[in-house]
């Protein structure tokens, strides 16, 4: 029930606070006729001096090699 897009995101100038994200996207949504759907997102995260403690997130960026 979940989707996770991974993307490489370039760390803020010295100095800043925050980092903005920003995706255009884009669906179709289907069963007896297809319906598509789109939206402009935005999610500005903060930005810390060190690690912090993992995320419930953090399972779906560690790679394992195999």
């Amino acid at each position: 029930g979940q989707l996770v897009l991974v993307s490489e995101l370039t760390a803020p100038s010295a100095g800043e606070t925050e980092l903005p994200v920003r995706a255009t996207v884009t669906w179709l949504s289907c069963k007896d006729i297809c319906i598509p759907g789109n939206a402009q997102l935005e999610l500005i995260l903060p930005v810390l001096p060190s690690a912090q403690a993992p995320s419930a997130h953090t399972k779906f960026f560690e790679h394992t090699p195999e």
